[in-house]
């Protein structure tokens, strides 16, 4: 399963888990929207497809919240347990693209201790961080002064089906892990069959 997006930010005001919000995720993405990955590998998004994915947007240099996104990934992860666990790519996009580049995600992951095998971390050019923001329901952030400014915005964990269609979407300081594991193991019964 592919985990994907996960945006670090902080709010003070109240939002509900969402389901099935209307839009597009990884569903029909063009080929030709490229990024790269914490190796500095070209990747494009349709090679995402194919199993279920958690998908979040960070920003490296987000101090406390994002990193506690990652953290709840991780206890996801561990709360479907070795074997479902195997099945779930966890990928995080960076929604400051000019700031992180492939070396500073891949020092994130290190300091952070992510598995390469299994969590993707993405950055590219602005212009396609913000379509991808956008097939996922965002604002962009290219045009922002400060995209630090926009996290209230952006804090929000994404379970995407094989598909790439949008499944779910939890709201960051009101995610429930047992929630997010349950939404994920159902999507991977699903997707089994």
């Amino acid at each position: 399963m592919v985990m994907l997006l996960m945006c670090c930010a902080c709010n003070g005001g109240k939002a509900p888990q969402t389901r099935a919000p209307h839009a597009a995720g990884l569903a029909d993405i063009s080929t030709d929207l490229v990024l790269y990955n914490q190796s500095g590998q070209k990747v494009t998004l349709s090679s995402l497809l194919g199993r279920p994915a958690l998908v979040a947007f960070i920003d490296t240099n987000c101090n406390g919240v994002c990193q506690a996104t990652t953290n709840n990934l991780h206890r996801v992860a561990d709360e479907l347990g070795p074997a479902q666990g195997r099945d779930i790519q966890f990928v995080l996009i960076t929604y400051n693209p000019l700031f992180d580049g492939p070396s500073r995600l891949a020092r994130y992951a290190e300091a952070m201790k992510l598995d390469n095998s299994r969590w993707t971390l993405l950055t590219g050019a602005p212009d396609n961080i913000d379509r991808i923001l956008l097939r996922f329901g965002l604002p962009p952030t290219s045009k922002a002064d400060n995209p630090m400014l926009l996290m209230n915005q952006l804090d929000f964990i994404f379970l995407v089906a094989p598909d790439g269609r949008i499944v779910n979407k939890y709201f960051g300081p009101q995610l429930v892990i047992a929630n997010v594991s349950k939404d994920t193991r159902a999507v991977l019964d699903r997707s089994a069959r």
